[in-house]
């Protein structure tokens, strides 16, 4: 086995996420480019739909952090059959869980986009859409699934490279379904629905015959059969709190978007054009986020611990720089990135000015994706999910209906409520860091 030194080091783990991130932000764009195309009102339904996807998709982080915690932890300290028993064992549970969401896309998928308030003249977008990608959910649990074991391996560039497969083809196939060459009838939302299930299927096949070949890991009944209850609850204790964070991010979004529906269509569309563009911000410290939580189990398994330190910090200063840098990039460039999508005046306006508060935004979202990586892969899971709890729902989403909608800020106020809550959460987790508890908890 290679040592840590060369296979787990910050900057061989972090590029190859850095590009995939990259390109699945790229794919979102694209997207909602060529869904413009067809109406602005499809992009909006598009984009809460996205939102009610991830959240249910967002469960399956529950079993990916929890396998990279547990594997990387296990190989650290030299225990290779009980991480590939995990790894396993997370690929039998991804696979279940996203047959269930599957079916509840396609069966509720329309009265989920009614509960979120989304306005009439969008909801037969949002339906034919969320039935559609919604109902592809398991194949989407495969790709994180596998994708998760092979980077807690630390085979980070097999992701990276079905990441550009599936995004060319579902491009190709949006080009296809969209703009009629050939005489191709205009499919609109289906078309693209279609496409992302053609490429996810495809993903799915490459990413798990891929892990076969190089861990001999899949999904097999047998397996399935011998289901090892003590790993299945080690994988929950040790990922359930650890996807915490992420699981309440996406619900406290969406009872932000919820508040935002009440701002009107072009607030709707002002809000996902952003996100959109800010999501490219941050690409590089969710990146190295990710490949400090991988190297922190490593260390942890291994008994690194003065290394530890050393590199939350350092990948916290990165972090911090390219999140400052890139923001001031695209506050400068302002009308020329919004303009890519629309020609609005006022979502240019209004864009513009979010921008500049982005600014203060992406440097506490820099803390909280490098140093609460950094704590959940010593182990220590519990501790920022409470943080996320309180910060996002005693301040984000409270602050988002108090500034938003009472002092009428609109989405100015929805924004500088954001950048508190990042805030809040990343300097209470810093302190965390440096009060060194997490040297005590032991997971495995």
């Amino acid at each position: 086995m290679e040592t840590y030194n060369n296979r787990f080091k910050l900057s061989s783990i972090t590029w190859p996420i850095i590009i995939q991130s990259f390109l699945n932000q790229l794919m979102g764009n694209i997207n909602v480019l060529m869904l413009g195309h067809l109406s602005d009102k499809a992009v909006g339904a598009v984009g809460v739909a996205n939102q009610i996807i991830g959240m249910l998709g967002i469960t399956y982080t529950v079993i990916s952090m929890g396998t990279i915690i547990i594997v990387t932890q296990y190989l650290g300290a030299e225990k290779p059959k009980q991480a590939k028993d995990v790894a396993q064992m997370s690929v039998c549970i991804g696979i279940i869980l996203g047959l269930m969401f599957s079916i509840i896309l396609l069966v509720f998928g329309g009265n989920l986009l009614k509960f979120m308030n989304l306005p009439k003249d969008m909801l037969p977008y949002g339906t034919e859409y969320i039935r559609i990608v919604g109902g592809i959910s398991f194949l989407q649990a495969g790709i994180i699934i596998f994708s998760s074991i092979l980077r807690s391996y630390g085979h980070t560039k097999l992701p990276m490279y079905v990441a550009v497969f599936m995004n060319i083809i579902i491009i190709i196939g949006n080009y296809l379904f969209l703009f009629k060459p050939f005489g191709i009838p205009v499919l609109g939302v289906k078309g693209v629905g279609i496409s992302t299930a053609i490429g996810s299927l495809i993903g799915l096949a490459i990413v798990g015959i891929s892990t076969y070949r190089e861990l001999k890991v899949g999904f097999t009944l047998k397996y399935l059969r011998q289901f090892d209850i003590r790993i299945f609850k080690l994988i929950l204790k040790v990922g359930g709190p650890a996807a915490g964070e992420y699981i309440f991010y996406s619900l406290s979004q969406i009872i932000v978007t919820y508040i935002v529906t009440y701002l009107g269509t072009v607030a709707i569309n002002t809000r996902i054009y952003l996100q959109n563009i800010t999501s490219f911000v941050n690409i590089i410290s969710f990146s190295i986020g990710q490949g400090t939580q991988i190297i922190m189990g490593y260390m942890k398994g291994a008994g690194k611990v003065q290394d530890m330190h050393r590199t939350c910090i350092k990948s916290l200063k990165i972090a911090a720089l390219s999140n400052f840098a890139l923001a001031v990039v695209f506050y400068i460039f302002s009308k020329q990135l919004i303009g890519i999508y629309t020609t609005d005046t006022t979502i240019l306006h209004m864009g513009k000015n979010i921008l500049l508060v982005d600014m203060f935004l992406e440097i506490g979202r820099a803390f909280n994706h490098t140093v609460g990586s950094a704590l959940r892969g010593t182990g220590d899971v519990r501790y920022p999910v409470i943080i996320s709890i309180c910060s996002m729902w005693g301040i984000s989403v409270l602050l988002s209906f108090v500034l938003g909608v009472n002092l009428q800020l609109g989405l100015i106020g929805i924004w500088i409520a954001s950048g508190l809550d990042e805030w809040f959460r990343g300097i209470i987790l810093l302190r965390r860091w440096y009060s060194k508890k997490w040297l005590k908890i032991n997971i495995l």
